[in-house]
C-alpha cells in the first residue's frame, strides 16, 4: 500500500523529470545540444533560464528548480531529478563545472 509521502515523492519525481526534459529541449551555452544533458552531474541553470525565456517551462517551474540553491549563477549545475528527490530537495545542491 502506498502512503501519502510515497505519492508526494512520486509526484515530485515526475514533475522534476518533466522539467528536466523540457529544459533539455533547448541548447545550453556549454554547447550541449537539445536532448543531451550538460554532464553526468546534471544540467546548467543557464539551460533552465533559457527554457523559461523561450516559454518551454513556466516561471513557477524555474522557481522550483532554484528554491534550494545556495548559489544562483548560469554555470551552476542542477543535479538530475532522481538525485534531487532522493535527497529531499527540490532544487538540489549547486555544483560548479
Amino acid at each position: 500500500m502506498s502512503t501519502g509521502q510515497d505519492y508526494q515523492a512520486d509526484d515530485a519525481m515526475r514533475r522534476a523529470s518533466e522539467r528536466a526534459a523540457a529544459a533539455r529541449s533547448v541548447p545550453c551555452p556549454c554547447r550541449a545540444g537539445p536532448g543531451v544533458p550538460c554532464g553526468a552531474s546534471g544540467d546548467h541553470l543557464a539551460r533552465y533560464l533559457g527554457a523559461e525565456q523561450s516559454g518551454v517551462i513556466i516561471r513557477e517551474s524555474l522557481k522550483e528548480v532554484i528554491v534550494d540553491l545556495d548559489v544562483i549563477a548560469p554555470r551552476v549545475t542542477i543535479p538530475p531529478p532522481g538525485e534531487r528527490v532522493a535527497h529531499g530537495t527540490r532544487g538540489g545542491e549547486a555544483r560548479e563545472l
